[in-house]
């Protein structure tokens, strides 16, 4: 399946989609596959990319079609990453913030404890939840900025 047959297939998907987060999950494919097709792809790249495509098989049908195109996203955004080093945009700011988020629960859930007994424990974790987060974004967004740089990012905004 080449980039446009995808490009294709998702539009229809979109089109005829009735949930809110299917339409989302098609979105993301959609963005993915805009941003390799505003790229200057050599024939190499095109022929793994389309040979990537077909093994997802993403034109299968299954009960949960959702669930499955969810887990072949996943697939091919790994296989992305892996294979040419490409991001999908604010992915490590994504990632900051879910490390953010686990890196402050465990900080606020010990000087809470410490220092505050029961009641400190709940303040110590939003706290360190928010400052976690914030934090982690932050991290995040600077390594975004850096791969945007060596032009790494693939752009996924839709127009």
């Amino acid at each position: 399946m080449n980039i446009n047959d995808a490009l294709a297939f998702f539009q229809d998907l979109l089109s005829d989609a009735d949930k809110k987060s299917e339409k989302q999950l098609y979105k993301k494919f959609l963005g993915v596959l805009t941003g390799l097709k505003r790229r200057d792809l050599t024939k190499e790249q095109n022929q793994l990319i389309e040979e990537c495509l077909d093994g997802l098989d993403l034109t299968a049908h299954h009960e949960n079609k959702k669930k499955y195109l969810t887990k072949k996203h996943n697939e091919f955004a790994a296989y992305l990453k892996t294979t040419f080093s490409w991001i999908a945009e604010g992915h490590y700011a994504s990632q900051g913030m879910i490390f953010g988020m686990i890196f402050g629960n465990g900080i606020g859930i010990t000087f809470g404890s410490v220092f505050g007994g029961e009641n400190g424990v709940a303040i110590g974790l939003s706290m360190g939840t928010g400052i976690g987060m914030a934090i982690g974004t932050m991290i995040g967004a600077t390594k975004d900025a850096e791969a945007k740089k060596l032009g790494l990012v693939l752009e996924t905004k839709l127009d």
